[in-house]
């Protein structure tokens, strides 16, 4: 199969979900014998030399990019807010750059399946239709968006926030919906967001393809160090994790450090704002920023906290860690899309009350943690590895390809 993939940052390197996501499905594919070429937005908050991607990832995939301002700019956003009824998260998305570029692309070669990365590569649906009829397009949809903004508003204390989000969620809702049934397959990552996908109105065929690991990103687990301590690691500029680490810093962190004072909370991750950084040093925990290596930083830790109160689609970190054979504390939210609740496998609390218990727990039975870090990778080895994954996705895309 010639399979063009349209993604609005380029998936290199895997440091957050979306990337990683993106990133792995590629390589499985490529690796299966497919040509694969990635046709990218490199944005300001993304940017990344397609150049210094590794040498043997461009061997088997070619890379393409194009420069999109999708700076905030405030001027355009008022604008948007008073004269535009679409959601401005979609609209820095619009570049007559990169449709020219893709219909460059399609006019040179024929694709017999082009797959959209998430929602905002909505407007180029009409660009691909009249150049490329015959390609199937696929919509991989790596959440429901609108939920994620819906819990934001629900969420936030400041009352002019709440507003302009409950806003901009129905916005993107009505967004979202219109994308429905505009594509020709449907990708969703979790049976979760596959759900709401049908109550949206989805009658394409649909097949759950959430993120895969490939065998080198699993680790069995080890003997367990004569003390646990705590870890976040994820992207510091998306405002469900500023919102659920601030929580959890105000919350639970000061009682557990009240009943364990040589417990440690270390929390790594991209482009935090100077507010966040000063919040975790002055709340006693040990800042890293951005790591060179995730698996490092996570081995190098226990006990994996993710205290999510919005977001939708599948927590990519959770998995990652599962798949290291870490134990993870997280929210109903934060288990959203996963195969399992199971407290064997992983341990989820919406108070500070159940998560100050639940991780006193865990701390003071290392037997327990043991066997639940064992669960976690098994669980992750069986559901989440590329290979199984992608065999399923090529025998969809085999499908409806007729061939």
């Amino acid at each position: 199969m010639r399979i063009l993939q349209l993604c609005n940052k380029i998936p290199y390197p895997p440091r957050d979900g979306g990337s990683i996501a993106m990133l792995n499905l590629i390589s499985s594919l490529a690796n299966a014998q497919h040509e694969i070429t990635v046709l990218a937005m490199n944005t300001d908050k993304h940017a990344f030399p397609v150049q210094e991607i590794p040498g043997q990832l461009r061997s088997k995939i070619t890379f393409q990019y194009i420069y999109v301002d999708t700076r905030i700019k405030p001027i355009r956003l008022i604008r948007n807010l008073c004269f535009s009824r679409e959601p401005y998260n979609a609209e820095r998305f619009l570049s007559k750059t990169y449709e020219c570029e893709l219909q460059k692309l399609l006019l040179a070669s024929r694709f017999d399946l082009i797959q959209l990365e998430g929602l905002y590569l909505k407007p180029y649906i009409s660009a691909i239709r009249s150049v490329s009829p015959s390609s199937l397009i696929v919509y991989r949809a790596h959440n429901v968006e609108y939920e994620i903004w819906e819990n934001l508003s629900l969420s936030g204390r400041n009352p002019l926030r709440s507003s302009y989000l409950k806003n901009l969620a129905q916005r993107i809702r009505s967004y979202e919906a219109d994308m429905i049934n505009r594509y020709d397959l449907l990708l969703p990552i979790s049976q979760s967001d596959a759900d709401q996908f049908s109550q949206m109105g989805n009658t394409k065929p649909v097949c759950v393809f959430p993120t895969g690991f490939q065998p080198e990103d699993f680790k069995a687990p080890s003997p367990a160090p004569a003390s646990a301590d705590l870890f976040f690691i994820g992207a510091l500029d998306w405002y469900p994790n500023q919102e659920g680490l601030q929580w959890f810093l105000q919350a639970v962190w000061p009682r557990l450090q009240q009943r364990f004072p040589k417990l440690r909370m270390h929390i790594a991750g991209r482009n935090a704002p100077e507010w966040l950084a000063i919040l975790v040093l002055r709340a006693g925990a040990d800042y890293h920023g951005e790591v060179e290596s995730a698996k490092q930083f996570m081995d190098s830790h226990t006990i994996m906290v993710t205290p999510l109160f919005a977001g939708s689609g599948l927590r990519i970190k959770i998995i990652e860690a599962m798949a290291r054979s870490k134990v993870v504390v997280t929210t109903t939210k934060g288990a959203q899309g996963l195969a399992t609740s199971h407290p064997d496998t992983i341990r989820i609390c919406d108070t500070a009350e159940s998560m100050i218990t639940e991780i006193e727990h865990l701390i003071q039975h290392p037997d327990q943690c043991a066997t639940i870090a064992q669960n976690a990778f098994t669980f992750a080895s069986d559901n989440y590895n590329s290979q199984t994954l992608t065999g399923k996705l090529l025998d969809f895309y085999s499908k409806h390809l007729g061939i």
